[in-house]
């Protein structure tokens, strides 16, 4: 029987050192090997902590928009309400830890009892007390495991909310940014309209007067039902905006909302190296915070392997009488047991084994989330780049067209060229400007996508509620 125990033994310290303690992932190890510069040769400054998304506009309307969308918003208060119940299912695995104790209150009635003198069954009634005390002790350290794990997750959880937060605000800012573009666009619009209508009349006068063709007069007419095309498509844009922005801020969609006249400037975001960004982006310390649950998990799916110590204790007083249950012995029972799996048709070697993959899983998902990171980052760096060079040659295009509209203007004063050559002239300038106006909504988008991606998140007093 000796010979018995020690093999036992013997299973159970092999099995405990094969084990070993769980590893964990941290940030430094991922970014060390990164290079200390981005590809495309950005001048990189010395940085201090990110200041936040709203400190790149300096705008008050946009940080009332930010504020109300952040305390409006239904999605991202539903993620909140689901963040914070799963906050409260934390005490589930924390209270693993501590033992548990239960008071029972019990009362039957039975006719078991056999009176000798008469030798009839007699009914009694029968009051019990009970108090029941259990606790698994953790010597493996398996169950602060299975919490920390848990509180892993639930940081993942609250990382990503973080990041849907952010992701609100920008997109608040972008489509805010669209519907005050969308409305200089109507301007514009709005003025060629007048400016075809007006070549309408004079070459619908000179067709009746022989002087122009019915190819001029055509021309005229479609041109204008054209850009009235072009006009309503821009209205209808325009309305779906200012829903969709009315929705983000949890308003009812009726198209009240009011665009500013001008375009909001934003700095560029000062780039950072790329273990400052990878720092600051939730999406990667959510990875982090993950792959390290995980890794606990499999360390707690081995350490099942392990033998187990539990210990309970019943204790309880019974009476026949209620009023006598509180003086009546208190009878204690305590129980100490060790279990130790030995064959479950392997099981647990099948789950730890299954655990330990999640695991690598885990980090090959962290490892992918960084690569996406940093493409996010160099993706608006060539955008930015591209847009600045668009941003150069249309400038040129725009002085260019704005000296021949002038040119055009003074001839047309002289009578030197028909009106509809000017109006045209005209024309080809609103086109210009309406797409400079494009170009410079796609680099205001880019600049907010840009930060986020550099780490740039809401300030902490945005994020909890409070105004900047």
């Amino acid at each position: 029987m000796q010979n018995i125990y020690s093999k036992i033994l013997a299973i159970i310290l092999v099995t405990f050192f094969t084990i070993g303690c769980a590893s964990s992932i941290e940030l430094p190890e991922i970014t060390k090997k990164m290079e200390k510069n981005w590809n495309n040769g950005s001048t990189i400054d010395s940085l201090p902590i990110t200041k936040g998304l709203l400190s790149l506009f300096e705008n008050d309307e946009i940080d009332s928009l930010v504020i109300e969308a952040i305390r409006n918003n239904h999605d991202l208060k539903a993620a909140k309400n689901r963040l914070m119940a799963s906050n409260y299912m934390l005490s589930q695995t924390r209270s693993l830890l501590m033992p548990s104790a239960s008071l029972g209150f019990a009362k039957s009635r039975s006719n078991q009892n056999v009176n000798f003198l008469s030798g009839k069954n007699e009914v009694k009634d029968n009051h019990t007390i009970s108090l029941n005390v259990a606790w698994e002790v953790d010597i493996w350290g398996k169950l602060y495991e299975i919490n920390s794990a848990a509180n892993l997750e639930w940081e993942a959880a609250r990382e990503q909310y973080l990041q849907a937060m952010d992701a609100l605000a920008a997109r608040t800012i972008q489509t805010w940014v669209h519907i005050t573009s969308t409305k200089n666009q109507l301007v514009l619009k709005q003025e060629k309209q007048l400016r075809i209508i007006n070549l309408n009349k004079s070459v619908e006068k000179k067709y009746k007067m022989g002087i122009a063709s019915l190819g001029d007069l055509t021309n005229a007419k479609s041109e204008l039902e054209i850009t009235n095309a072009e006009l309503v498509s821009t209205e209808e844009e325009y309305g779906k905006l200012v829903r969709e922005l009315e929705i983000l801020l949890g308003r009812n969609p009726q198209n009240r909302l009011k665009a500013a006249d001008v375009l909001p400037e934003i700095r560029k975001p000062v780039l950072k190296i790329p273990a400052v960004v990878l720092a600051n982006r939730p999406d990667i310390k959510s990875a982090i915070f993950r792959a390290n649950s995980f890794l606990k998990n499999a360390s707690v799916a081995k350490k099942e392997m392990l033998p187990g110590i539990n210990l309970s204790a019943d204790m309880f007083k019974e009476s026949v009488k209620l009023g006598d249950v509180t003086g009546a012995t208190l009878i204690w029972n305590v129980i100490g047991n060790i279990v130790q799996p030995i064959f479950n048709g392997g099981k647990l070697w099948n789950e730890a084994k299954a655990k330990e993959l999640e695991a690598d899983a885990a980090i090959s998902e962290l490892h992918s989330v960084v690569l996406t990171a940093l493409k996010e980052v160099e993706d608006g760096l060539d955008a930015e780049r591209s847009l600045n060079a668009q941003k150069m040659y249309l400038k040129k295009a725009l002085q260019n067209l704005q000296l021949s509209n002038e040119d055009y203007k003074k001839r047309y004063r002289k009578g030197l060229v028909p009106y509809y050559v000017f109006a045209n002239a005209q024309n080809q300038l609103a086109d210009m400007e309406i797409q400079m106006n494009k170009l410079k909504v796609a680099q205001l988008s880019n600049r907010i996508s840009l930060a986020l991606a550099s780490g740039y998140g809401l300030e902490e007093k945005i994020r909890n509620g409070e105004n900047k």
